[in-house]
């Protein structure tokens, strides 16, 4: 109705998170792509899935979110094809031969990938029914769905508007303050100290040092070593990127069902890891003790 309304504060937590990047896709089909960042999201997709009579789908992204979406589908026994620019899934948090690996156990258990390519087109076929995507390399698919999971955009137009620096993310220093006084950001949003991490353990050693802060004492906060977790059953996935100012030296151990790969810089400090398959992946507790803190604990 156009009503503003002002609400006093004595502090003011930003924790408006991110939103899925949209690519702009020409075609008659391209509104039609669906993103998956809340529960109405979700809602909405698993409807229209359930509405087709086929089960092809095609996931534009093969980072965390695509891969994790690819194996899920597979359960109900969807067919699926992942489309990436990037020559391996998982490029941004995998070396290659690892990335290679990966991809290799996703497609035994029966994802396709489209990579090294981009979506230019996805056109309504059969009556608005299907889909026809067409790839940058001449390759045409038909699906019953386009899911896009390409990543996300942390949500900073609030922010600009109160001059509130940002970068990525809202900027942020280690008690998570912004530039403005009273203002802390957390979440997705939030790039602490030049470091953007959108995922559950980062935002949870956020939620505990600005909670602290917010009741009196005043604690800045500590990033120990965080390995992901990759929920892809088909090749459980455990990554510990490293920094990525850092140079280091990939150690690789193989075993009969995966392998264990090791991030080292030039002074042989373990900085991150890849932990790919089951009997590699009981060695996380073990790996992570032995990596530096990302941001140490405050004395």
């Amino acid at each position: 109705d156009g009503v503003t309304s002002q609400q006093p504060y004595s502090k003011l937590i930003l924790a408006v998170g991110a939103n899925p990047i949209r690519l702009a896709i020409a075609g008659d089909g391209s509104d039609d792509i669906h993103v998956v960042n809340s529960l109405i999201d979700y809602r909405a997709f698993r409807e229209n899935l359930a509405q087709r009579k086929d089960k092809r789908v095609v996931i534009l992204g093969a980072g965390l979110i695509g891969c994790e979406f690819a194996n899920d589908l597979l359960h109900s026994e969807y067919d699926i094809t992942v489309i990436d620019l990037a020559p391996q899934p998982l490029g941004r948090l995998l070396p290659g031969h690892i990335a290679s690996a990966f991809q290799q156990n996703l497609e035994e258990a029966g994802v396709k990938f489209a990579l090294g390519t981009t979506v230019e087109k996805v056109s309504k076929i059969n009556n608005g029914e299907d889909y026809a995507i067409t790839l940058a390399n001449g390759q045409t698919l038909v699906a019953d769905l386009v899911l896009s999971a390409i990543g996300l955009q942390p949500n900073i137009s609030l922010a600009k508007s109160a001059d509130i620096q940002t970068s990525r993310g809202i900027i942020t220093n280690g008690l998570l303050e912004t530039n403005q006084a009273d203002i802390y950001a957390i979440g997705d949003c939030a790039e602490v100290n030049g470091t953007l991490l959108p995922y559950v353990m980062p935002i949870m050693q956020q939620a505990r040092a600005l909670a602290k802060t917010l009741s009196g004492q005043q604690t800045a906060v500590h990033y120990p070593a965080m390995p992901v977790a990759v929920k892809t059953p088909a090749a459980p996935l455990t990554v510990l990127p490293a920094p990525v100012d850092v140079e280091v030296n990939w150690e690789t151990e193989e075993f009969d069902d995966g392998m264990l790969a090791k991030a080292i810089d030039n002074e042989g400090t373990l900085r991150g890891f890849v932990l790919l398959g089951a009997t590699a992946g009981k060695q996380r507790l073990t790996l992570t003790k032995l990596v530096p803190d990302l941001i140490p604990a405050q004395a």
